[in-house]
């Protein structure tokens, strides 16, 4: 009996099982492993890549503010204080809100722009009033920042932004540059944005199913945009010629949506104009601190999870496929173990697989999220992307359920 349970002679089923957890094993490896070293390769790309200090374009930085208050000074501050040898402008697009106006607020982004402008001669203000409906009015918001901007090169950004380095706009900037000079002339930059949790003492953490959506939407649409297969950006932190937003005749093709500004405007920006740089040098990712990550992240997933519908569907289907395959291997590995008891072999391989599997998984995906500086993930990754088809069912229900809320002639609906 003891030389027996060495032998070969397991089931065929157990045999047949062991190849299917071999092979999901292996497709989730490649698959992750691929997209993950594209989006780290392209940010040591911008590290290794040297900052202009000539021939940077002027620039005009489109602040969305709504419900900043206090947050938003220091963002101002920060981006006239950047490093940057050309000339800079910043537009607050500001969406009023009743919370923006309220006279008992020590934080009143209405008081908080009245200081500002007495602070910077360069600093120019638009406003979404009130009352304004049936429109997008973060849309209206941006459109009427860079209809007032008067240099060639736009970057938005969000008023809750948090800017960490003082080259962020040279690292975004630099791909506007012709290419003779050492650029790549690009029409659109991407950057990216990193939901952190707020300094506020009473901050909510930044949990570890946050923190995975997060690293893994970022490396399905940062990846798919490095190959040439734009599809989305982030709104916090995106950079395009101001002559190409008007030459698309800005957010047109869908002011009937409320959301759309960062994806569906970036696709079908990309796919009218060539060249779409990625930028993902440290330096250039901004943060978001939010004292409420979860509910700040709950209303981008139902914009998101709604215009997906309006996208090419490979990337979304090329992900599903993955988690599926998380699916299949447990299912292969459990009729593995069951069927081949007591046989030793296929139960030493299956475990093998499983090491294999879950240890690549875990170091990917922290490089993942360092590379996006979002919290680093280790020991739960598996659980994590075994649960994830669970996750992203929750969203899209919810979205179901309340489509109407994503239309801008819909009442019901919380201001994003």
């Amino acid at each position: 009996m003891e030389n027996s349970i060495f032998s070969l002679d397991a089931p065929t089923l157990a045999w047949v099982a062991l190849g299917v957890a071999l092979l999901c094993a292996l497709y989730i490896v490649v698959i992750v492993a691929s997209r993950i070293r594209r989006v780290v390769g392209a940010q040591q790309e911008s590290i290794d890549a040297p900052l202009p200090t000539s021939d940077l374009p002027a620039v005009s930085v489109v602040v969305y503010a709504h419900n900043t208050g206090a947050q938003m000074a220091s963002l101002i501050d920060a981006i006239f204080g950047q490093d940057y040898p050309s000339a800079i402008e910043v537009i607050i697009a500001h969406d009023e809100s009743s919370e923006d106006n309220a006279k008992d607020s020590d934080f009143s982004t209405t008081d908080v722009i009245t200081t500002l402008q007495q602070r910077y001669s360069h600093l120019t203000v638009t406003y979404v009033p009130l009352g304004a409906r049936n429109v997008s009015r973060k849309k209206l918001a941006i459109t009427l920042g860079v209809k007032a901007a008067s240099h060639p090169v736009i970057v938005v950004t969000d008023g809750h932004a948090r800017i960490t380095s003082h080259d962020w706009l040279r690292c975004m900037t630099r791909h506007f540059i012709s290419t003779n000079n050492g650029g790549d002339g690009a029409t659109i930059v991407i950057g990216y944005a990193s939901l952190v949790e707020g300094d506020n003492e009473y901050s909510k953490p930044l949990s570890r199913r946050i923190a995975f959506d997060q690293a893994r939407d970022g490396v399905r649409y940062l990846s798919c945009a490095i190959k040439g297969h734009t599809y989305r950006g982030d709104s916090a932190n995106l950079a395009y010629l101001r002559e190409a937003f008007f030459a698309h005749r800005g957010f047109a093709d869908y002011l009937n949506l409320r959301a759309g500004d960062d994806d569906l405007f970036v696709a079908s920006m990309a796919e009218r104009f060539p060249g779409v740089a990625v930028e993902l040098s440290p330096a250039s990712i901004i943060e978001i601190p939010d004292d409420m990550p979860s509910i700040g992240h709950r209303e981008k997933r139902h914009q998101r999870d709604f215009t997906r519908q309006y996208l090419s569907q490979w990337p979304f289907r090329l992900w599903g496929s993955v988690s599926l395959a998380w699916w299949l291997w447990l299912g292969a590995t459990a009729a593995t173990i069951v069927l081949a008891i007591p046989y030793l072999i296929p139960l030493i391989a299956v475990a093998i697989i499983w090491i294999g599997l879950w240890l690549s998984v875990m170091i990917y995906w922290r490089r993942a999220c360092k590379a996006l500086m979002t919290r680093r993930l280790f020991f739960t990754v598996p659980f994590l992307s075994l649960w994830y088809p669970l996750y992203n069912l929750k969203f899209r229900w919810l979205v179901r359920r309340h489509t109407e809320s994503q239309y801008t002639w819909s009442e019901n609906f919380k201001s994003l």
